[in-house]
């Protein structure tokens, strides 16, 4: 007899295998016996958990819905994130890809990519503004030119507030943006001899945003909700408010731009940046012409504009 076991083989009338002990006339079938059991309780088992399952209904809707409930949290929660993270991104993605096609267009057609650094309120980059929007008004057509503000604030409310106004106006009206900025720094000299008198500039400040607002017919309702979104945005008036985390404790973050102030190195007020390159120390603030000078050298083939000379007195 073959041991069903191990496969040895044994006197025939054994009833034991000899080489592991296995019975060999009821083995087998007391094996099969033990495992027909297991099925059976394993089957009797499942059948009370259906039963208990379909005849309390209750149960089974409360957990499903238990279950759909947390599911649909989820999914609302991710796409409440994913729809927060893209809001917060929004306005930087589309200075990223309008960076982007102005770097494609230099690359392609010559056509410098101009970038001006600012705060509103910072005597050097008012000057800059000024002598800016000449050149601006002469090469607008020609080149890709644009003012961007720097990561931090030295001038206390009024210039986070100026920033924030001055973004919203370029970005929701353009075309706008000159003629409001062209009234607001009408006070401001170029003449390096006639600094800025900032007792006539605080006493007129709040009317002259007001005047030129009306001045250059901004659209108030556009404004003040471009203002209100990107504030919340980037955390323009939390960072304000919230002195530890000025830099230095001193200087209050102002995060719009702050992607390219980290990417081009701007540490303060003005920076010029032309074709991604500081020239910032080649900069004479009082000759708008010395500023042409370095944008018309950035052209691959210089427009007929450049050879108009532009006025200021130079240092």
């Amino acid at each position: 007899m073959i041991c069903p076991s191990c496969q040895k083989q044994n006197a025939d009338n054994a009833r034991f295998c000899a080489y592991c002990g296995v019975g060999l006339a009821t083995g087998a079938v007391v094996s099969q016996s033990k495992r027909k059991g297991l099925i059976i309780w394993v089957v009797v088992l499942a059948a009370l958990v259906l039963a208990v399952w379909y005849f309390m209904p209750g149960l089974s809707d409360k957990y499903s819905k238990k279950t759909d409930s947390t599911v649909k949290e989820k999914q609302t929660a991710d796409i409440g994130s994913q729809h927060t993270n893209l809001q917060k991104n929004d306005t930087s993605q589309r200075l990223a890809v309008d960076d982007v096609k102005q770097t494609e267009e230099t690359g392609a057609n010559g056509k410098p990519d101009v970038k001006l650094f600012v705060m509103s309120y910072c005597p050097f980059g008012l000057r800059m503004q000024k002598l800016y929007l000449q050149v601006y008004d002469l090469l607008k057509d020609k080149a890709n030119m644009g003012i961007y503000f720097v990561n931090y604030s030295m001038h206390g409310k009024k210039e986070i507030d100026e920033n924030l106004r001055q973004y919203c106006i370029e970005r929701e009206e353009n075309d706008k943006y000159p003629v409001y900025l062209n009234c607001f720094l009408s006070i401001v000299p170029l003449q390096k001899d006639k600094p800025v008198d900032y007792t006539k500039w605080n006493a007129a400040g709040p009317v002259n945003y007001s005047k030129c607002l009306g001045q250059a017919g901004i659209d108030n309702a556009k404004l003040n909700a471009c203002t209100v979104e990107t504030d919340k945005l980037f955390n323009v008036s939390a960072n304000y408010d919230d002195k530890s985390k000025w830099l230095q404790g001193q200087y209050p973050k102002f995060e719009i731009n702050d992607q390219l102030n980290k990417e081009y190195g701007v540490t303060g007020s003005p920076a010029i940046i032309i074709n991604g390159v500081d020239v910032s120390s080649k900069i004479t603030y009082y000759s708008p012409e010395n500023l042409k000078k370095l944008v018309c050298e950035a052209f691959n083939e210089q427009p007929q504009e450049c050879q108009t000379a532009l006025s200021g007195n130079e240092m």
